[in-house]
């Protein structure tokens, strides 16, 4: 369930016939992706050995094997090629999680669901684990503004959709606010003492935190419970 590997160039286009210009056009792409990707690749292994504020551009030039003019081609700075990362890891866990989640299910099903399968995917990624939650907080303003709002996108997929906001279901403004700061605290408390592997063990907690703004806490603890005594009984 890597995904290590989604700091890679995206998939080429369609085979059809091409005339010349395509064919040159197709190649600039190839090689600009590829640029990116080896750029994106050298940012991540930086970071993870130095942390954010000790990377350096320099060192990610290097890492990547490009001259500084292309780095500059792609990229404004260490921070704008930080931001591009985190982007393309969040956009992947998000396909992954979203792909991982069934529809169907009642809404604090799919909750439990998708909350579980983050844990597991941060901790089988120690170091973008890391790198999303912890150093790229460090990056500044700008950094922290995007995993922010980054995070409130994913607490607001948590909600409940507005067919199943009837009797017990009550939305109030802010609510994705609270939730995302409440799994953001978590995860960062979690993941900057080095306990990244047993992240998954925060399941029962968040799916709580998630469901108690609409159902209260004394069901949202009753569900937790009951979900964890059937899958103990399996």
């Amino acid at each position: 369930m890597t995904i290590a590997s989604s700091v890679s160039a995206r998939p080429p286009r369609a085979k059809s016939a091409p005339g010349p210009e395509a064919t040159v056009r197709s190649s600039q792409d190839a090689a600009t992706n590829e640029q990116q990707s080896r750029i994106l690749r050298a940012t991540q292994q930086t970071i993870a050995e130095h942390g954010y504020a000790a990377s350096t551009v320099t060192e990610i030039i290097a890492r990547a094997g490009i001259s500084s003019k292309t780095f500059y081609k792609h990229f404004a700075d260490k921070l704008d090629a930080a931001l591009a990362l985190m982007h393309l890891i969040v956009d992947e866990a998000t396909s992954r999680i979203e792909n991982s989640i069934d529809r169907h299910a009642p809404w604090p099903e799919r909750v439990y669901s998708s909350l579980e399968f983050l844990l597991a995917l941060l901790a089988e990624n120690p170091q973008i684990a890391r790198f999303v939650v912890v150093e790229i907080q460090a990056a500044g303003p700008r950094a922290l503004a995007d995993y922010h709002r980054l995070l409130r996108q994913y607490a607001s997929s948590l909600e409940p959709r507005a067919t199943e906001m009837s009797g017990r279901l009550q939305s109030r403004p802010g609510v994705a606010d609270q939730i995302a700061g409440a799994i953001s605290q978590l995860l960062y408390d979690n993941i900057v003492t080095s306990q990244i592997a047993d992240l998954p063990d925060l399941l029962p907690d968040l799916t709580e935190i998630a469901l108690a703004p609409y159902i209260g806490p004394q069901r949202a603890a009753a569900f937790v419970n009951s979900h964890a005594k059937r899958v103990n009984s399996v």
